[in-house]
């Protein structure tokens, strides 16, 4: 953010390095290409690096004194990481100019911790359970399914309406889901059940497979059944 105060803006080129937790990783020099820079304006980018430094431990951010005027008055740098939900602000409230304050045209900033939020990024989880050939192996039973990351878990999930099946869990199919639920992370295992009601609501559970939506089929990730024979009764089965 540009300051609101005569001459605040730029024509120069702005560059930015993100500093991990103990400045162990940095995110090396990024330049800020597209922006206004114009006296009480934001200016949003786009930031991609090869490394997940969240939440930073500081910035260094800076121009490179090119243009006539080039001195720029930085309000703050607010920096939000989808990945891990945090958004951090590092004010500034300074000159980066050679001709003004202490003539600095690059400094450090750190972030003013109580602003600090966390955003959870929200997505859709497509979930394709894939119900068995074998003879009996549809239930009617109402299903549960929750998805487990390296950042949480969706919690129980009733398998209410597919998007592909009238019937739902037939022998044979393979019915579509959708699961909004906050970023897990990397997916790592799914739980599944049904409440044992109905006649003959024994199940046999082939496999289930879980992408983001708009991923390619061939990015799902596939939990096959690990029970010998497939069929079960109980509430909660591992898979």
């Amino acid at each position: 953010m540009t300051g609101d105060i005569r001459g605040a803006g730029t024509n120069s080129k702005i560059h930015m390095v993100m500093h991990g937790a103990k400045g162990i990783k940095n995110s090396g020099k990024v330049f800020l290409e597209g922006g206004a820079f114009e006296r009480g304006l934001i200016d949003i980018f786009n930031v991609e690096i090869c490394e997940l430094i969240s939440p930073l431990s500081r910035i260094t951010i800076g121009h490179d004194n090119g243009a006539v005027g080039a001195g720029w008055y930085c309000e703050k740098v607010v920096i939000y990481c989808p990945f891990t939900g945090i958004e951090q602000t590092f004010p500034c409230g300074m000159w980066l100019d050679e001709d003004e304050g202490d003539g600095l045209i690059e400094r450090e900033l750190y972030e003013m911790v109580s602003l600090r939020q966390k955003k959870l990024k929200m997505i859709k989880y497509r979930v394709t359970i894939c119900t068995g050939t074998v003879s009996g192996s549809g239930t009617d039973a109402s299903v549960f399914l929750t998805v487990i990351g390296d950042l949480g878990d969706t919690g129980d999930r009733l398998m209410y309406m597919s998007k592909n099946n009238v019937n739902k869990f037939e022998k044979g199919n393979h019915d579509e889901f959708l699961i909004e639920s906050v970023w897990l992370g990397q997916v790592r295992r799914v739980r599944v059940g049904h409440d044992g009601r109905g006649g003959g609501c024994g199940w046999f559970l082939d496999k289930v497979m879980v992408r983001e939506e708009g991923q390619p089929e061939s990015a799902a990730i596939e939990f096959p059944c690990d029970r010998q024979d497939g069929f079960f009764n109980m509430y909660e089965v591992r898979i």
